[in-house]
């Protein structure tokens, strides 16, 4: 599991730049990737926290370590929100080492289906 960063300057001319803390944005964030744990406790799950342009760690560390995929969620941004925004699935898509699988978040929760009379949940 991984998550990349880049840090940037904020402010204007009057204030001056005004940069936020990089020791307290890393903290919260390192907070963050070890919240998500795995469904079960078997699965062994090894936490990366990169630093940089996120399409270029990530397709980095998948080469690094041999990744055999990348999974990760996308906003689904398209046309003009892409071009200002840009995207970093994107970037990954077409330089990734192997294959990735992109999933839309937030993840919709799956309709509530009606249980059939005499099965079990």
């Amino acid at each position: 599991m991984a998550h990349a960063i880049t840090l940037q300057l904020y402010g204007s001319l009057e204030t001056g730049p005004l940069v936020a803390d990089p020791l307290v944005i890393e903290a919260e964030l390192r907070a963050r990737l070890e919240a998500v744990q795995p469904p079960d406790p078997a699965i062994v799950v090894e936490r990366r926290l990169c630093k940089g342009d996120a399409a270029a760690e990530i397709v980095a560390l998948a080469g690094d370590i041999n990744a055999d995929v990348i999974v990760m969620g996308t906003h689904g941004r398209g046309g003009v929100g892409r071009l200002l925004l840009g995207s970093v699935a994107e970037a990954v898509l077409r330089r990734a080492p192997c294959p990735v699988l992109t999933v839309r978040v937030p993840f919709p929760a799956a309709p509530a289906q009606p249980v059939a009379e005499g099965a079990h949940a």
